[in-house]
């Protein structure tokens, strides 16, 4: 079973979300992710461009490719899109898993070893949906019908393997056709300078656009984390961590991350 990391370094060095120094910040988190991990004993291969190979490139995974080297970095604003060229290039049952996920426990292959059609990590609460998303879906289609769809909530993705490639490449497909939408419509690249960076665009490609087509094509997802649950007992029994959003790249945070680091490597 193998596990992929990726890494695009154009979107970083761009200081997404205005964060300075976030490219060299994401070693830690990286490392310690990929500590994890194969403490479990997953094979672990690394998906990226030269520059984040120079970055990495003291972590010893078993495998790493130079896939990312060709992305469009006009795209950069995108910044997902290393992960679906990666579990594209690596194939069905592969699993990604963002360099800020960490697996502590065995019984995460339990979930890995079930028959599904796609897992992710979970569904996002719907506060965030309403904050996040729906403005952006609300604006997009009064410009394309693309998005369009019944569906109010999205997908987590710091987790993400398919056992359906069809679905997969119906994912991929619906990706990029979203991505020349947004790159030939000029209200919509005014819509997101004019709300100063608050959206993130690929919280719609990306973890939204993933249960559109999960329901158009009339497929089932299974979640690492299910709302119905306690999160804490699910992340307690998985062993599973993710530190999403921007407090990752916080010094107190990164503090405890190298401490973390320093005692797995003793």
């Amino acid at each position: 079973m193998t596990i992929i990391h990726s890494l695009w370094s154009f979107p970083l060095l761009n200081n997404r979300w205005n964060i300075k120094k976030q490219y060299e910040k994401s070693f830690n988190l990286y490392k310690l992710s990929f500590l994890y991990a194969k403490q479990l004993g997953f094979e672990i291969v690394l998906h990226t461009d030269n520059l984040g190979y120079e970055l990495l490139k003291s972590i010893n995974y078993d495998r790493v490719e130079l896939s990312l080297n060709n992305l469009d970095q006009r795209n950069y604003k995108f910044w997902a899109l290393g992960k679906i060229k990666s579990i594209e290039i690596e194939g069905q049952n592969s699993i990604h898993i963002d360099g800020d996920v960490f697996l502590k426990s065995e019984n995460i292959k339990q979930i890995f070893n079930d028959n599904f059609s796609v897992l992710t990590q979970m569904i996002e609460p719907q506060k965030s949906f309403t904050d996040n998303y729906l403005p952006q879906l609300n604006f997009i289609n009064t410009v394309s019908d693309i998005l369009k769809s019944d569906v109010q909530y999205s997908y987590n993705c710091g987790v993400v393997c398919f056992k359906d490639w069809a679905l997969f490449e119906a994912y991929n497909d619906f990706i990029n056709d979203i991505i020349k939408i947004y790159n030939r419509n000029m209200s919509i690249e005014k819509f997101y300078r004019d709300s100063l960076n608050f959206y993130e665009r690929m919280l719609i490609v990306e973890q939204y656009s993933l249960p559109v087509i999960v329901k158009k094509m009339n497929k089932a997802a299974k979640f690492i984390i299910n709302n119905h649950k306690d999160i804490n007992s699910d992340c307690d029994k998985y062993g599973f961590a993710h530190a999403f959003g921007k407090i990752k790249y916080s010094d107190s945070f990164q503090n405890q991350i190298i401490k973390k680091i320093n005692e797995l490597e003793k």
